[in-house]
């Protein structure tokens, strides 16, 4: 897992270089809901508008073929994170990526995602997202899909 900004010109991580890359030339925050393909579906972006809800009401998910890079643009959410050993997993759904999580054992931690921040969600990073930070709000958030 990575949290940070992404004032920075240089990363370690190629894929988030090429996402600095691709946000210099966009301006994703006038970009529509729905997907992007910026490599095909080697790296693509999902753009999400909604309201943030209470823990209860959200589920818990992880990837196994894909990173989720998680950048808010308007707003602010926590997510909850924990680790895939501590998960209790139920089924995964190749056609979609998603890892159904039943329920976590253990530590879990939470973030705030601010405007302009973003966290890295590798495949052992199970996250609840679009959880109230203060009081339900309308959120915009952009996820770049990188594939592993």
């Amino acid at each position: 897992m990575i949290y940070n900004k992404f004032s920075y010109k240089k990363f370690e991580e190629e894929f988030l270089q090429k996402i600095f890359e691709f946000l210099e030339k966009n301006d994703v925050s006038k970009f529509e809901n729905g997907r992007y393909d910026i490599d095909k579906d080697n790296l693509f972006l999902n753009i999400a508008t909604y309201n943030t809800t209470t823990p209860e009401n959200r589920v818990w998910e992880a990837h196994k073929e894909y990173i989720d890079v998680h950048m808010m643009i308007k707003g602010k959410e926590k997510m909850c994170t924990a680790f895939i050993e501590n998960a209790n997993i139920t089924e995964y759904h190749k056609d979609s990526d998603y890892v159904e999580i039943s329920d976590i054992k253990g530590d879990i931690s939470k973030i705030v995602l601010n405007e302009g921040e973003y966290l890295v969600c590798y495949p052992q990073d199970v996250h609840k997202t679009a959880c109230i930070v203060e009081k339900e709000e309308e959120v915009k958030k952009a996820i770049f899909k990188v594939r592993v």
